[in-house]
């Protein structure tokens, strides 16, 4: 993925009305039942309840036979001011690049090439422990594994995120190394 400009990061957070003190989490992927946006959904209604001093928008990019539940969950669980639905169509490489961090809550994967993609631009991921993704992530090295099913815990990593900017710099970096020395096949 490309990096994008200061300006073009901002400019794209303006648009879409997100507070310069807001962290940024994304998480992007069809909705469907093996990608589990409602344990996602439920840990940041988790995360508003019992952080309300938090400051987070979660952008949640794609579509897919799930987006009708999706959004009524957002709107029961009072989400709407937290949770940007953005398009399949929407460019992905900016969406990383706003990001602080990015979330995969998924069930069932294989290797997931999303976490590449945020690799590539030093953004840290927080992801169920399934599938391949332990291919990747090394907990605590280059992001943070937790179980799937469980909002309690993906709310708790992600509130250690972010409120500990170091933190997520620092898994960001070393996921970069990790793609760089491994999975850049560019060179």
């Amino acid at each position: 993925l490309r990096l994008y400009s200061e300006q073009a990061k901002l400019a794209f957070r303006e648009m879409l009305g997100i507070p310069s003190q807001s962290t940024i989490i994304a998480s992007v992927g069809q909705f469907i039942p093996s990608k589990d946006r409602f344990t996602l959904l439920r840990a940041i209604s988790y995360l508003k309840q019992n952080n309300p001093e938090l400051l987070f928008t979660l952008l949640l990019v794609g579509d897919g036979i799930q987006r009708t539940e999706i959004i009524n969950l957002i709107e029961r669980e009072h989400l709407t001011s937290n949770v940007f639905l953005l398009p399949a169509t929407s460019d992905v490489a900016l969406v990383f690049n706003v990001a602080d961090f990015c979330v995969l809550s998924s069930v069932q994967e294989g290797f997931p090439y999303v976490l590449l993609e945020a690799a590539s631009v030093k953004k840290p991921f927080i992801a169920t422990d399934v599938g391949g993704v332990k291919e990747f992530i090394d907990h605590t090295i280059t992001g943070i594994l937790v179980p799937p099913k469980n909002p309690e815990l993906l709310a708790q990593a992600m509130r250690e995120l972010i409120s500990n900017e170091q933190l997520r710099v620092k898994l960001g970096e070393q996921a970069f190394q990790k793609y760089t020395a491994y999975f850049n096949f560019d060179l």
